[in-house]
């Protein structure tokens, strides 16, 4: 693997892992939310799109992984 994909896969890992922090927090707040009694709507829609949004950096990581493997 070329330097380039190695620091491009690295970032990708990187960027799914503060994607499954912030899933995480989310889901936190949002029980503490409920806990509370107060409404969650908006939260769990964000936590909908954080969660959208990580599935897609997963797919871009298949992809990095792909060329990667092809380059080498």
């Amino acid at each position: 693997m070329t330097k380039f994909c190695d620091d491009h896969l690295d970032l990708t890992r990187q960027h799914i892992a503060e994607g499954e922090a912030r899933i995480a927090r989310q889901a936190i707040l949002i029980a503490r939310f409920k806990e509370h009694g107060l409404d969650t709507t908006e939260a769990e829609t964000l936590l909908m799109v954080f969660r959208d949004s990580l599935a897609l950096m997963r797919e871009h990581q298949r992809h990095v992984q792909a060329e990667s493997e092809k380059a080498s």
